[in-house]
């Protein structure tokens, strides 16, 4: 990369006779920069994080072999079409006619579990992880699933067509499935025995032991994070994830003990680890780096398991950097000393040479980069500082803060430097269907089973010692060897009103001053509410009876909300079951203007939906997340946000306050710092004169009278149709 960056800058170079002529000062870099890549092998350089060339590297000297940024050439057709309409059509149009799909599918690479070894006081040491790609077992995940082929629907409707929240992700089985599998939500057995079949691979008769179609590969391989939403930041500076920790769903260690012990990696992913990168040539890493799976030494198509021949994704131009485990903080990378992912960028560019099989161009992988993920904050570093507080790894169901976390990839600039501004602009996804891609490799390490952990800002004497966990030359395998997700579509940043209609000349300037589309689009709104909902819902602890009210109490709601409290916006996070039937909320939000109400489908199914005193309480996963997604994806643009119930109204007292927004309004601008706001919640008294004789059922028992002034507020219940009988149809409209 630095050879190219060398020949296409122009700085004191010139033109002569219409052809390039490189200055003398050139001419003396290239030829240090060419040394550099002789001696590494082509893959270091001496470049430090900003890319700016180091006092050794002017003088020719060259000290260390490692690299901190990925050094390899791109080509120059990706350079100059990344983000091109036209050849992202190419390239749609290609994929869909040997492939079926519009994009890249969605995969999963299993990983065995991590070799520990157990010395005499019962700690354990993790050993490297030799495998190789042929080791790991691969899993693909079509976004768009039937029982049959349909090209024209999977055409119509690309990776990243939708609006609001992707959810691609496969994070549990189909409620058609519940026969086999048990609900999720009323568990009686541990997924245990399962985990192959939920992943994707089992028995799909009594007979056949076949691969099948995939709902959650976690289980089998529980390193692998289980994302419920992924997104890149407005600036389109980072791709950020919102994750459960699905040890969570089932914490009844009579019942569950097999997966509790199983899902352990998945408190491992909310404790940081220090790493640092390191060079080939680095003799203290000698032993470690020979003894790992290598191209070189099995050969390159051992690393192409699971890969469609259609698509080359051997890209021999990049040479990624390497990466040890360090023992402290100081010895970490300075963008290292809190990660846990390698996340790994890369698009698709038309291989139009000369095939032997007489097939047509194929496609081609291309890395962008590799960065190191990030934590919006610590998830280790809150549970410590949380009053009573106990190890992130015992069964502790009121721990509520070790449910739902999000973590970061930093966009690489080393190879394209605008690509965070192509992503803000949205030139990065053409009629949805995106050309970047990210692969998110978990660095996998035991859990960490005291409360203290390990680096927490201010705490020295921890229990935990990194070298006897895994030593001081711990080098982790390359990326073909790794478990890990691949193929995440990279979509467009997040709106403030999804559900409005973007004017395709308003992205073409939006390419031209994405900035300027980012500054505009933060604070769009002053207050905005999140709202996680369903067409039919049962009550904690109920497995039986389902309630199908929520329409009815969504449209009051939404009519309160925003044509009474002053609220701007509502994004309601629909997690209706459309795979059962065509039953959603569209039916209620579709009432208002997309500039007030955003519905997202939200199909990520409850984990755990017991009474909190239940022996295996509840763990409303899909809940948690959706609030998560919201505050992630549309905090930015707003300055206060709400995460409500349908059931649950804001309503301010006394005669100074008009509206909750009046309020809010003073408390803005009366102080500055930012304002967490909490309120008791009590159930309220209803108003029995707008209700009705509740007939049936148990409450017969409350004998009830005609006269309902004389009713007690057990025996009544509400109009069905309350707005047409009180005329309120109108207003909504």
């Amino acid at each position: 990369m630095s050879l190219y960056q060398s020949l296409h800058s122009a700085e004191d170079d010139e033109t002569v006779g219409g052809h390039f002529a490189v200055s003398d000062r050139r001419k003396d870099l290239l030829a240090i920069r060419l040394r550099q890549f002789l001696v590494s092998g082509g893959g270091s350089s001496s470049e430090n994080f900003t890319g700016e060339t180091t006092d050794d590297a002017e003088d020719g000297r060259i000290d260390d072999l490692a690299s901190p940024k990925s050094s390899h050439r791109v080509g120059n057709v990706t350079l100059e079409t990344l983000g091109n309409p036209n050849i992202a059509k190419q390239v749609r149009a290609l994929l869909i006619s040997r492939t079926g799909y519009p994009n890249l599918v969605l995969s999963a690479y299993l990983e065995p579990p991590l070799p520990l070894e157990e010395s005499n006081n019962g700690e354990s040491f993790m050993k490297l992880r030799v495998h190789a790609p042929r080791n790991l077992t691969y899993i693909s995940y079509p976004p768009y699933r039937s029982s049959s082929y349909d090209r024209v629907a999977i055409m119509a409707k690309p990776a990243c067509s939708r609006n609001g929240a992707q959810w691609i992700f496969p994070t549990s089985h189909p409620k058609s499935l519940d026969h086999h599998f048990e609900g999720n939500v009323f568990r009686r057995s541990p997924n245990f025995d399962k985990r192959w079949e939920l992943a994707g691979i089992g028995n799909d008769d009594a007979d056949n032991h076949t691969r099948v179609e995939g709902h959650c590969p976690v289980d089998a391989d529980p390193y692998l994070p289980w994302i419920h939403d992924a997104f890149p930041t407005d600036d389109g500076g980072h791709v950020e994830f919102v994750i459960s920790n699905k040890r969570r769903c089932n914490t009844n260690p009579k019942r569950f003990g097999p997966d509790l012990k199983n899902l352990e990696p998945q408190v491992a992913l909310m404790q940081p680890v220090p790493v640092k990168r390191i060079g080939e040539g680095r003799p203290e890493f000698g032993v470690a780096l020979s003894s790992l799976w290598s191209h070189t030494a099995y050969g390159r198509e051992d690393a192409t398991i699971g890969s469609d021949a259609f698509v080359l994704d051997d890209d021999i131009s990049y040479t990624p950097p390497r990466y040890a485990l360090a023992t402290s903080l100081d010895d970490a990378d300075d963008d290292a000393r809190y990660t846990r992912f390698i996340c790994r960028f890369h698009t698709l560019e038309i291989d139009d040479k000369i095939d032997s099989r007489e097939d047509g161009p194929r496609l081609r992988k291309v890395v962008l980069g590799e960065t190191l993920s990030t934590y919006t904050y610590n998830p280790e570093h809150v549970n410590y500082r949380k009053q009573g507080s106990k190890p992130m790894l015992l069964n502790a169901p009121d721990q509520i803060w070790n449910s739902v976390y999000n973590a970061r990839c930093p966009v690489p600039r080393d190879v394209v430097d605008a690509l965070p501004e192509i992503i803000a602009s949205g030139r990065s996804v053409v009629d949805g269907a995106p050309s970047l891609y990210l692969d998110l490799i978990p660095i996998r390490t035991p859990v960490r089973k005291d409360r203290e952990g390990f680096g927490l800002p201010g705490k020295t004497n921890g229990s935990f010692d990194p070298k006897r966990a895994w030593g001081d030359a711990h080098v982790l395998p390359r990326i073909e060897a790794s478990g890990r997700w691949a193929n995440i579509p990279v979509c467009r940043p997040p709106m403030v009103d999804e559900g409005s209609v973007v004017d395709p000349s308003e992205l073409a300037m939006a390419a031209s001053r994405p900035n300027d589309v980012v500054t505009a689009q933060k604070k769009k709104h002053f207050l905005v509410a999140c709202v996680w909902a369903s067409h039919s819902f049962a009550t904690r602890g109920q497995t039986d009876d389902s309630d199908s009210s929520t329409g009815a109490r969504l449209r009051e709601f939404l009519f309160y909300h925003l044509q009474i409290a002053g609220f701007d916006h509502v994004y309601v996070y629909d997690n209706s079951d459309a795979t059962a039937s065509n039953d959603t909320l569209a039916a209620v939000t579709d009432l208002f203007s997309r500039r007030l109400v955003t519905r997202i489908p939200w199909p990520h199914r409850v984990c755990n939906n017991n009474r909190p005193a239940d022996a295996n309480p509840g763990e409303r996963s899909s809940q948690y997340a959706a609030e998560s997604s919201c505050r992630a994806r549309y905090g930015p643009g707003t300055t206060w946000m709400a995460t409500l119930d349908v059931d649950e109204y804001l309503i301010t007292t006394g005669e100074r306050w008009k509206t909750l927004r009046h309020w809010l309004e003073h408390v803005t601008s009366d102080e500055d710092d930012t304002k967490i706001l909490s309120f008791y919640q009590t159930r309220a008294l209803p108003n029995i004169d707008l209700m009705v004789p509740y007939e049936g059922g148990p409450a017969s028992l409350c004998k009830v009278d005609k006269n309902i002034s004389t009713l007690k507020s057990m025996c009544v219940m509400k109009v069905w149709n309350i707005n047409a009988e009180y005329g309120l149809d109108d207003l909504v409209a």
